[in-house]
């Protein structure tokens, strides 16, 4: 795995992983998508200094309706889901990718659709103003206590840096 960029030329370059969530979609928005149509696959991943999302490079959707043009569920079956657990730090520079330090968040919950899925919210402090949000879910957002772990993890590194 390649090393992370260092924040800042006077801190250490080695940084602790602290939690991470594997097969997770990504919206650049408030609020997790009820399709795939805008999403990005890849890895959520919390350190000592940052929030990173690598993302896989691939939409969401694309990738499934490829899946269901060509074979469908069988396809599925043979090759199963695309693999997020071997990104490394160059999926926050894809399409999709986001690597944030720490102070720069906001804000993050986890919040409940009214189909009972759960997602990840963060806010998003920028330069330019109002907060901008993402949102992250699993493909069927029944992950919620893994969810809540994260933002556990997140909530008290907020509170370190």
């Amino acid at each position: 795995m390649a090393t992370p960029p260092p924040s800042s030329s006077a801190e250490s370059p080695i940084e602790c992983v602290l939690a991470t969530i594997d097969q997770i979609y990504c919206w650049h928005a408030r609020r997790a998508g009820f399709t795939l149509f805008g999403s990005h696959l890849g890895r959520l991943l919390l350190t000592d200094r940052r929030l990173a999302f690598l993302s896989s490079g691939n939409a969401g959707m694309a990738r499934g309706l490829v899946e269901n043009i060509v074979g469908g569920l069988p396809v599925q079956l043979l090759f199963g889901e695309s693999r997020t657990d071997a990104i490394d730090w160059d999926g926050a520079a894809e399409v999709g990718g986001l690597n944030l330090v720490l102070p720069r968040i906001v804000g993050a919950e986890v919040k409940r659709r009214f189909d009972f899925s759960s997602y990840l919210s963060v806010a998003i402090h920028t330069a330019a103003g109002p907060s901008r949000h993402v949102a992250f879910m699993s493909r069927l957002g029944f992950d919620r206590f893994e969810l809540l772990a994260f933002l556990d993890a997140l909530e008290r590194a907020r509170r370190a840096s």
